[in-house]
Order: structure tokens, then C-alpha cells, then sequence
């Protein structure tokens, strides 16, 4: 099962980028990108430390975490990167994470629990993240 677009901050970021990009809205979303970027990137050399020791059973998970990488990350920080950054980029920063985190608990979904999830699935080959779902579907 696919996780609902929504309910995964990187979905988030990804579109205020393209907001952003297309002057939607004014804040730059490069604090989110680093963000979501820099734990990706700690997920990707997890991924391969686990392939490392041999508990990572399927290799091409790696291989849909650095698409993942590129296309949710690499693309909206080549968007956004010479754009302006103010100080309200700063705080729009903490206020998107506040309304994620709100969000989340008026759906009743604990985002902890949910991210656990998409951590042991990533790890388990499933695909629950709509990008993953996409290398799948591409790769035939």
C-alpha cells in the first residue's frame, strides 16, 4: 500500500518548491530542502552500511533512495538555490514543520510511527512512497 502523498513531509517540500519556483508563494523552501536532503542522505549510507554487512537483502533499494534523493531534493534545491534567502525563509521553515506536525495529529497519524514504517519498508523493499513506486514502475 502507497502511503498517501500527503501525509510525508518530503511530498510537502517538494511542492513549495515548485510554488516557490513558479511564484506561488514568496518564502524559499531551502531550509526544508537541506533538511529533508541531509536525512536522506544519513537513510542512503545507513542503506549501505546495511548492504555492507549483508542485512540488506535487495540492492535496489539503494538504487530508489538516490532516485528518491534526485528527484524530491536535488531538483527543488536547483530551483530554489540562487534564489534569495530572507530571514522569513527561516521562519517559514519552523511554521511548515509546526502545521506538518499539526496536520498529522488531526488525521491521527503519529508521524514518528509513520516514518518508522517507511524506514522498515525502504529496508524491506516495499513500496510505500509514491517515488519508489515510480522507479518500479519505470524500471520494466
Amino acid at each position: 500500500m502507497i502511503i498517501p502523498f500527503y501525509y510525508i513531509f518530503s511530498e510537502w517540500i517538494f511542492i513549495l518548491s515548485f510554488l516557490f519556483y513558479f511564484q506561488f508563494i514568496t518564502f524559499n523552501p531551502i531550509y526544508l530542502i537541506y533538511l529533508a536532503l541531509f536525512t536522506n542522505i544519513v537513510i542512503l549510507f545507513y542503506m549501505i552500511y546495511l548492504q555492507y554487512i549483508n542485512k540488506l537483502k535487495n540492492k535496489v533499494v539503494i538504487k530508489k533512495q538516490i532516485l528518491n534523493i534526485f528527484i524530491e531534493k536535488i531538483i527543488p534545491l536547483y530551483l530554489v538555490y540562487n534564489k534569495p534567502i530572507l530571514t522569513n525563509d527561516l521562519y517559514f521553515t519552523f511554521v511548515t514543520m509546526i502545521i506538518y506536525i499539526l496536520f498529522m495529529e488531526l488525521m491521527n497519524k503519529n508521524f514518528i510511527e509513520l516514518y518508522t514504517y517507511i524506514s522498515k519498508s525502504i529496508i524491506d523493499n516495499k513500496n510505500v512512497l509514491p517515488v519508489y513506486y515510480l522507479y518500479d514502475v519505470f524500471s520494466y
